[in-house]
């Protein structure tokens, strides 16, 4: 009678505390809903509202794509580049609203202006440093497809015409060059160095040959001279634009299972789902294991070919993430995803091959 009792207390405790548990994650659900809501953010959407969504999104778990709950506010903006007193328009944007007419006297201003939008991307976007794209069952436990997401900061493009009479040609705009020969704004360090200083990733239009830069020293007129230690940098972060291409500058993350990683998830998992089974319903627990054990090498069996199939598509998935990776990581690094600001055109066919999913708002 005792025992009974004393099972009963289990069970209405473990109730309680699930219960407990389910309020508690319910008042946060609905605090993130109230914030997103007309109550929240209505209205503007800028790149510190956008920015705000994505501490937020980082902040949750990624357990059951819970992030999904907290969308990104992250509008892409639109961009026009131009020269004159007044300037132009760029035929890209005819009967868009909220189009920023950036004007310019020469192509180091261009270059300036990319320069710093790349660099403001990686920030708004958390650096790196937070997951913000949840495929949960792939990473956790290695079943399913990992792919990459995106958030399209800038959409930019060029007034043709008025670039041209400036005596601006935009062939000769090598953004790469200026990243690596000028400092970021107030502070003492290259664009390159910056964004490489803080994990982040840069990369354009891929192409087959490499070179090398010197390492760079900034000083106070934002210029950079040249130390003796090389850096060995791929073209691939070679910035040369197309004279008739609008440009996309966009974040794109994409994160694989980890083996280690997937075998402790499965691991506890199995280990809670047999405990909490064994609370609840101990006698049929017994019974079911032990019909397991008898028939050992059907479950045995069972277990060979899911684990089999657990790790050839952990395999899979670290071979698509090394595809999405390579260009910017070593292979080591790329097995397990990254996280990386790419400027590439602004169409289908070119942001397809970067990104699988887009949660920017056009």
């Amino acid at each position: 009678m005792k025992n009974k009792m004393n099972k009963k207390g289990i069970v209405i405790s473990t109730l309680v505390s699930l219960i407990l548990i389910i309020l508690g994650f319910a008042i946060l659900l609905l605090f993130f809903y109230l914030l997103y809501s007309d109550f929240g953010w209505k209205g503007r959407v800028d790149k510190e509202t956008c920015h705000q969504s994505v501490i937020y999104r980082g902040s949750l778990t990624s357990f059951a794509n819970i992030k999904e709950i907290v969308p990104l506010k992250c509008k892409t903006q639109k961009v026009c580049i131009t020269s004159g007193l007044l300037g132009g328009k760029c035929k890209e944007f005819e009967g868009s609203k909220d189009v920023l007419k950036v004007r310019v006297k020469n192509k180091e201003q261009i270059e300036q202006y990319i320069s710093k939008e790349i660099v403001d991307c990686w920030e708004t976007m958390g650096e790196g440093k937070l997951s913000l794209f949840s495929n949960w069952l792939a990473e956790s436990y290695g079943f399913g497809k990992v792919y990459p997401s995106c958030v399209i900061c800038d959409r930019i493009a060029f007034d043709k015409e008025n670039l041209k009479k400036a005596g601006i040609d935009l062939n000769e705009v090598n953004v790469m060059n200026y990243m690596l020969t000028h400092a970021v704004p107030n502070k003492n360090i290259s664009y390159y160095r910056y964004l490489v200083g803080e994990g982040g990733k840069i990369s354009v239009d891929p192409r087959p040959q490499s070179f090398e830069v010197y390492n760079i020293v900034g000083d106070e007129r934002n210029e950079i001279s040249v130390s003796d230690e090389k850096i060995p940098v791929s073209t691939s972060n070679d910035f040369m634009y197309s004279a008739d291409k609008e440009l996309a500058i966009l974040f794109m993350q994409i994160s694989a299972p980890k083996r280690s990683e997937v075998i402790k998830n499965t691991v506890k998992t199995l280990g809670y789902g047999y405990g909490g089974a064994f609370v609840f319903s101990p006698v049929s627990v017994l019974k079911s294991t032990w019909a397991a054990l008898k028939a050992w090498p059907v479950t045995l069996a069972v277990l060979v070919i899911g684990g089999i199939y657990q790790q050839n598509s952990i395999s899979k998935n670290m071979g698509i993430s090394v595809g999405y990776c390579g260009d910017v990581a070593a292979e080591d690094e790329a097995r397990e995803g990254c996280s990386v600001v790419r400027t590439t055109g602004y169409n289908a066919e070119e942001i397809s091959q970067y990104c699988a999913v887009i949660e920017s708002i056009s």
